[in-house]
């Protein structure tokens, strides 16, 4: 088997949103609606999109679901469509208690080929 190495690593933009920001929901390798909201599970958080624009970042507990898509913080799509798949979701995701525990829940809850799609360019993956 070849041996390969990465040559190149796209940039990253370290910014920090506000309320009221706009975001590019079109890119290269995604496309989101202009409407949706972003679960931080880890960090106990989420954001508003609404017309592609920050409307609200909030703590997790106090979050209220609406008819929107969910992504996660990675921009996988989260399968979930209303508050009772949304509350059950958070109960799962509270019980965790291991990585094979997270590998079931992630495999049920999300996946990525809603907004994103991986895309080759020569010799790397975006």
């Amino acid at each position: 088997m070849e041996q390969r190495k990465i040559t190149q690593v796209a940039e990253s933009k370290n910014e920090n949103y506000r309320v009221g920001d706009t975001i590019q929901t079109t890119g290269f390798s995604y496309e989101y609606p202009d409407d949706f909201d972003i679960i931080f599970l880890n960090a106990g958080g989420f954001v508003k999109i609404r017309g592609a624009k920050i409307i609200s970042i909030g703590r997790l507990e106090n979050y209220a679901f609406e008819k929107v898509p969910l992504v996660n913080s990675r921009g996988f799509g989260i399968k979930v469509n209303n508050a009772e798949s949304f509350d059950s979701f958070l109960r799962e995701f509270a019980a965790l208690e291991n990585s094979r525990d997270l590998a079931d829940f992630s495999n049920k809850y999300f996946f990525l080929n809603q907004f994103r799609e991986l895309k080759f360019y020569f010799d790397y993956v975006i």
